[in-house]
This record gives C-alpha cells, structure tokens and sequence, in this order.
C-alpha cells in the first residue's frame, strides 16, 4: 500500500492545468506521503512480529496491523532517540522522519494558519525523503528493524504500576 500512496502524492502533485499545485493539493500530497510513511510501518510490524507459513497466525499478522496507531509509533520515535538503544542510522533517520512526516501531516491537515507554507519543491523534497527512508529502513538488519517494530507494538507499563 504504501508504494501506491507515495505514487498517489506525487499524482496529486500533476493534477489540473499545469500550473502551480494548489495549497489544498500540496497538503493532501504531503498527507498522503505521511501515510505512506505510516502504511509501510505498519506493514513491517505485522511481517517482522507475526509472519508465519501457518494459516492460524496471519489472524495475528492482521491484528498486529490494525492495531497499530499514531501515537505508539511517534512514542517509539521518541523512545528510539534515547542514549543507549543505539539503533543504526537507517532505522534513527526512519524514526526521525517520521516525527517530522507526523507534524508536517498534521500542519497539512489541521492547521489552516499554516496556509502558504507548502510549496511545490518541499512538498517533492518530503515525497522523496519519504521514498529513501523507506528503502533505507528495508535494508537495515532485520534484527535492528525487529526490535524498532517490538517498540511500537509492546506497550510501555506506566510509571508505578506493577
């Protein structure tokens, strides 16, 4: 899914007359490359955690799919930039794009004072940014990639709970 929807940014990105993209293209275009983003990691979860050859378990390689969301996947972001889990370059700039991917995504998408700060140029930049990383993180170790997907799915126990 997330080769079609990199594509589908960059279609946006053609559309009308010619001219200049509009600002509503240019944000559903930076939008769609954030899901992009979003689609693929949720994909590697799923492949990385629950990939087996018997029938009974690719429920489980759907359910670990679903139930990824935005806010796991930030927090693990944000965890995987901590001093000591050195994770490789590949998967740090993956969790560091993402952050970014995740605020330009919603600047795009909910923020109406951002209005003009999107351009044709950026918007292509970001697409292509999105595009490296996500063949960098694909040929990263899957052992580094294994243990940045057990991040995002294994929540982390509250402070005080036992």
């Amino acid at each position: 899914m997330h080769v079609d929807l990199l594509e589908t940014a960059r279609q946006i990105l053609c559309r009308g007359d010619g001219a200049n993209p509009s600002q509503t293209d240019l944000r559903r275009s930076v939008s769609t490359a954030y899901y992009a983003l979003f689609h693929h990691i949720s994909l590697c979860c799923s492949d990385l955690l629950g990939r087996s050859e018997v029938k009974s378990l690719t429920r489980a390689k759907n359910q670990i799919y679903r139930s990824i969301n935005h806010r796991d996947v930030t927090a693990a972001c944000n965890t995987a930039k901590k001093p000591g889990l050195d994770f490789p370059k590949p998967v740090s700039d993956y969790a560091a794009l993402f952050l970014s991917m995740y605020r330009s995504r919603c600047d795009a998408d909910y923020d109406p004072t951002s209005e003009g700060n999107f351009n044709l140029p950026q918007v292509q930049n970001k697409i292509g940014e999105v595009e490296q990383a996500i063949q960098s993180f694909d040929a990263a170790d899957e052992d580094d990639r294994r243990a940045f997907a057990v991040l995002i799915v294994v929540k982390s126990a509250k402070s005080g709970s036992k």
